[in-house]
């Protein structure tokens, strides 16, 4: 279940200040309490901190976030806690911090997407597998390089098989230059940072060869 302010995955702990009632709509808070119109709705993939439409919310009755309003609206939440991501702040619904987060393409990331180039060319491949060394291989998705296999497993999770890009190519070739930085939100890209380009020479530093990774 996601916070319907912050969108981020409510822990334990937060998740147990939320309750249905008769009426169907959704109470939530552990220090404040939120009465929400409707339901939480279904993950469509975006972050509800960064919808457009205003829900129909009724008034909070307290929140123990220094800073909002303790009489606002889900809706002016939402306004506040966009303007406070830059610097991180509490979410004034469920408590946890929300942030907007500058990852790098770095050379773990780089050498994963040419030793996945090398060994598959672009076919689906299980990524973590073939590149242990690293968990953030599928991060290169955000800068669209790897493509997630769209065919979900039998239980409805995500296949974790990943293929390289044309752009990848392009970029495993040194032939293309990316963002260096991502702007991400709750392991979401928001936006590239096009503040300055790398190429994947400069990914990989002085601490690998790139002739030696694209010759093995």
């Amino acid at each position: 279940m996601k916070c319907v302010n912050c969108g981020q995955e409510l822990t334990t702990s937060a998740s147990a200040g939320f309750v249905h009632t008769a009426n169907g709509a959704m109470t939530c808070g552990l220090d404040s309490e939120w009465a929400l119109a409707t339901p939480a709705a279904p993950d469509d993939g975006q972050d509800s901190l960064f919808d457009n439409p205003e829900p129909k919310v009724e008034h909070a009755e307290s929140s123990t976030v220094a800073g909002f309003d303790q009489h606002g609206s889900l809706a002016a939440a939402q306004v506040w806690l966009r303007a406070q991501l830059t610097e991180g702040a509490p979410c004034p619904c469920c408590t946890q911090f929300a942030k907007l987060y500058r990852r790098k393409i770095n050379s773990a990331m780089a050498r994963a997407l040419i030793h996945q180039y090398r060994k598959v060319r672009c076919d689906y491949a299980q990524t973590t597998r073939l590149c242990p060394w690293t968990h953030e291989a599928a991060q290169l998705s955000w800068w669209g390089l790897l493509e997630e296999e769209p065919i979900r497993r039998d239980d409805g999770g995500r296949s974790s098989w990943w293929r390289v890009t044309e752009s990848g190519v392009a970029f495993a070739l040194n032939q293309l230059r990316v963002p260096k930085y991502a702007v991400v939100y709750d392991g979401r890209l928001q936006r590239m940072d096009k503040a300055e380009y790398v190429d994947i020479r400069g990914c990989l530093g002085t601490r690998f060869s790139y002739e030696e990774l694209m010759s093995s």
